[in-house]
């Protein structure tokens, strides 16, 4: 525990890049309301109402690996915000009793939904991606989006790994759920072509079919927090992040230096993002939009503002004493789900 500790006080006093051209960065108040966060309850103590402990919260420090629960968190906060957007932890449901999804499908009635957000927990095996489970732990974190009024399922790995088997029959199942429809007229969206390898690193290189804006990381630690960040971009900027995968268009192209293509790069301010974002109990969508696209907007020709609220409500959110003393041109992969 005291090395740990050691570890988040020196990573906090550490220099970071920030993107230049983003309005709003995590402030100092922000970091250090966190950080007593982190530092003053006891370890193995269950917060309210993140229901996370310190130990767990500690995980958006250095170079931790992010766990069910921060992807349990973010759905629910997600789901609060009434949003068009319904978020639902994948792995979560896989072994919980069907009558689960008749549930799911009974909650979401009263919602006139556009879109469904999976969080996903995967893991690779023999060249193939298999959804995560109690019996098979997955070691990645994966978004995918379902697009209900285009009629497309976006799946989006920061690693570029082929989409999980069985993804889409359990997609398809909410797609069922929520709308009636068989989901057999889906089309799914890549935003990494898997085929695209280094013959000499044996990673993925972007191609032409990739997303160019759409994260890929370079580490092994950021996918969950790329998960989480892209996530509530889905929600609260719905038309920017369509724009991220569809580069053809007008918006996109004025989105030339998008930081979150390179989310290695910017690993420390990312974390910060999200630790912001705990302590304040609130999402400042600033923190990772480029300074053009930080206010909401409207659609030419239409006076509706097609964005969300700058900000999403969020649990507020600790450790040890132990601080003290230490249908439009799909450039991505595109294929027909078939039955």
């Amino acid at each position: 525990m005291k090395k740990a500790v050691e570890q988040e006080l020196s990573w906090f006093a550490e220099k970071y890049t920030k993107p230049q051209l983003v309005v709003e960065h995590p402030c100092a108040s922000s970091i250090a309301k966190f950080q007593e966060l982190l530092h003053t309850n006891r370890n193995d103590e269950i917060l309210q109402p993140c229901n996370m402990s310190p130990s767990e919260l500690s995980r958006l420090c250095v170079d931790r690996w992010m766990s069910d629960d921060h992807m349990l968190w973010m759905t629910k906060i997600l789901n609060g915000m009434h949003t068009d957007t319904y978020c639902v932890y994948l792995n979560g449901m896989i072994n919980k009793d069907p009558r689960r999804l008749r549930r799911f499908s009974k909650t979401i009635q009263p919602r006139p939904l556009k879109q469904l957000l999976f969080a996903l927990n995967v893991g690779a095996s023999h060249g193939k991606t298999f959804l995560g489970t109690d019996e098979q732990k997955g070691c990645h974190w994966t978004l995918c989006v379902v697009d209900l009024t285009m009629k497309r399922i976006i799946y989006g790995d920061s690693l570029g790994w082929p989409i999980p088997e069985g993804l889409v029959d359990k997609v398809k199942g909410y797609i069922t759920a929520a709308t009636k429809e068989d989901g057999s007229d889906y089309c799914i969206t890549l935003c990494h072509d898997y085929n695209s390898i280094s013959p000499s690193t044996g990673s993925h290189i972007c191609s032409q079919k990739c997303v160019q804006l759409y994260p890929l990381q370079s580490c092994s630690s950021i996918c969950g927090i790329v998960v989480i960040t892209m996530g509530a971009l889905a929600c609260l900027r719905p038309i920017v992040f369509n724009h991220i995968l569809f580069p053809d268009s007008d918006l996109t192209k004025r989105l030339p230096d998008f930081f979150l293509k390179n989310p290695s790069c910017f690993s420390k301010y990312l974390r910060r993002s999200v630790i912001a974002w705990v302590a304040e109990n609130e999402v400042t969508i600033k923190y990772v939009l480029p300074k053009e696209f930080a206010v909401p907007f409207s659609d030419p020709g239409s006076s509706i503002d097609l964005l969300h609220p700058d900000v999403l409500t969020m649990s507020k959110l600790n450790r040890s004493t132990m601080a003290s003393q230490s249908k439009e041109k799909l450039l991505p992969v595109s294929i027909n789900i078939l039955d």
